[in-house]
């Protein structure tokens, strides 16, 4: 069941050049590794566990340094707009 995404987790512009591609967004499965922005821009990495359409459950992958709230193993609830980096590992 997704839970409401986490405030702290910086949206990615839809126009930014950094964004993945919607195609490669779509082709996301469980196992796989995107880079999210948590506030105050630490970027860490979430293996997904979940997909809801474009709502994804995962596992935070870092021990986070500067994001007091979050230790890695976290459940975060994000959406496809705050994915700015894929990395297929499975």
């Amino acid at each position: 069941m997704m839970k409401e995404p986490i405030i702290n987790i910086v949206p990615i512009p839809a126009d930014s050049i950094n964004k993945p591609d919607n195609k490669d967004i779509k082709r996301l499965q469980a196992g796989d590794y995107v880079q999210l922005v948590f506030q105050p821009g630490e970027r860490m990495w979430v293996k997904i566990t979940e997909i809801y359409d474009y709502q994804f459950v995962g596992i935070l992958d870092n021990e986070p340094i500067a994001v007091k709230s979050l230790k890695c193993g976290d459940r975060i609830d994000f959406e496809d707009k705050h994915i700015i980096k894929i990395l297929n590992k499975r």
